[in-house]
């Protein structure tokens, strides 16, 4: 009974870690321009931190741990349902939310996480981003740690891209917590008991980067999280891992101040959610965090329910949309590839493109699409997109005409409505910008 508190213990430990670098990720989702300053200036982000999807599948890997001793993978998955009808808001990504959504109404997590992604299975870092409490709980065992990982995984990534990322995470953790020494050991423990696949040949890779390699270069070579997988996201945390001590180590010697591991993952950025670039947190989170804001860390007393109660607050601070701009881009079709359909001659290529500013200073991108596609009146899609969705006052409508190369805005919705496929008429009120 006392080693099972004791590989508990570590596995709080762990998530705490987890939860910090996840929060601490989410944190970061502003602008580029915000973030770099912060971190030349050695600022963290101003608190409150919400953590993510991640910390409470995290929290649930814990918890059945606790219940079983080692990971039921029925029990896993029940939990996972339970926790996303709780709080559906926390960041779930869309396969994901579909699988837990089935799950919670009795579903078979076997037969659903196997048709994802027309049958392939999800590749994703998420059964990554979980892993960490496993290798802290399996503290000195590698191959046991990598292997209820990938029974953790394989709930949501039937993929063995996704499961080997999560087994190295785990295997990372285990090696952590078990008294290793010498971070430039890691990759030998970890590379031992992932499986033969792309997410093992590019920690492989990553083994042979320095860490005096300029950061965008290993970017080129390993990926940084953009691409949400596995095998683009793991590799990267793991070299963080070496890359990050030698740094610390050099800036000791030197008797200055280098960034610490979360602001080195973060330095470059790619998709924020990932083990290590988004979140900035090592494989694991092994170490813990003394510096998280309160509202992050509970009470020590009754940690464990305060945990799991968190999973049922907002996910994040509330936004106001600032801007919304919907912009017409139309471009001709040359003869020879047009063609005729129920809907008429198809002769341009319409679309409309929608950027939206928030206060919060993030910014997204994104398609509004008419019912019949391209043959669709985007010349009144975009006025309308832009009053449906932002303040009056801020919204702008902006519309290309090929025939001209001229570009305007108006504040408000033109009175009157262009035949299809045309330019804004001149008498639409439009002021050139």
């Amino acid at each position: 009974m006392a080693d099972r508190d004791a590989a508990l213990a570590r596995a709080l430990r762990s998530l705490d870690g987890l939860s910090v670098g996840d929060a601490f990720g989410e944190a970061c989702l502003v602008d580029t321009r915000s973030l770099l300053a912060r971190l030349a200036q050695r600022r963290l982000p101003d608190p409150p931190w919400a953590f993510s999807d991640d910390t409470v599948m995290g929290i649930s890997v814990v918890e059945t741990l606790e219940e079983h001793g080692g990971i039921d993978q029925d029990s896993l998955a029940r939990r996972f349902g339970h926790k996303l009808r709780l709080d559906p808001w926390r960041g779930y990504g869309r396969v994901t939310h579909q699988i837990l959504t089935e799950i919670a109404r009795g579903g078979d997590w076997r037969a659903l996480s196997a048709a994802a992604f027309d049958g392939v299975g999800s590749m994703g870092n998420g059964g990554a981003m979980r892993a960490g409490p496993i290798g802290a709980y399996f503290a000195g065992d590698l191959e046991v740690a990598a292997d209820q990982a990938r029974l953790a995984a394989a709930v949501t990534h039937a993929n063995i891209e996704g499961q080997a990322g999560a087994m190295a995470v785990a295997a990372a953790a285990a090696w952590a917590a078990g008294g290793a020494k010498d971070p430039r050991d890691l990759f030998g423990a970890v590379l031992d008991v992932v499986p033969v696949g792309i997410t093992r040949d590019t920690i492989e890779r990553a083994s042979s980067i320095g860490p005096d390699v300029e950061m965008l270069d290993v970017v080129g070579q390993i990926g940084n999280g953009i691409q949400a997988l596995a095998q683009d996201t793991v590799p990267f945390a793991l070299w963080c891992v070496p890359a990050s001590s030698a740094r610390l180590r050099v800036g000791a010697l030197a008797g200055g101040r280098r960034p610490g591991r979360l602001r080195h993952a973060v330095r470059h950025r790619g998709q924020h959610r990932g083990p290590g670039p988004g979140r900035g947190r090592g494989p694991g989170g092994v170490a813990g965090a003394s510096r998280a804001p309160h509202r992050l860390h509970p009470p020590r007393g009754a940690a464990r329910r305060t945990l799991t109660s968190l999973t049922r607050g907002p996910y994040a601070p509330a936004m106001k949309i600032t801007t919304v701009r919907a912009t017409w881009l139309r471009a001709p079709i040359p003869a020879e590839h047009a063609h005729v359909s129920d809907f008429g001659r198809n002769d341009t290529f319409n679309m409309c493109l929608v950027e939206i500013e928030t206060d919060a200073g993030l910014v997204g991108l994104g398609e509004a699409k008419a019912a019949v596609g391209n043959l669709g009146n985007y010349a009144a899609m975009s006025p309308s997109s832009a009053r449906r969705w932002g303040p009056p006052s801020s919204a702008a409508i902006r519309a290309t005409s090929p025939a001209s190369g001229s570009c305007s805005t108006a504040a408000r919705a033109p009175a009157t409505r262009p035949a299809r496929g045309g330019p804004f008429p001149p008498s639409a009120g439009a002021a050139s910008r």
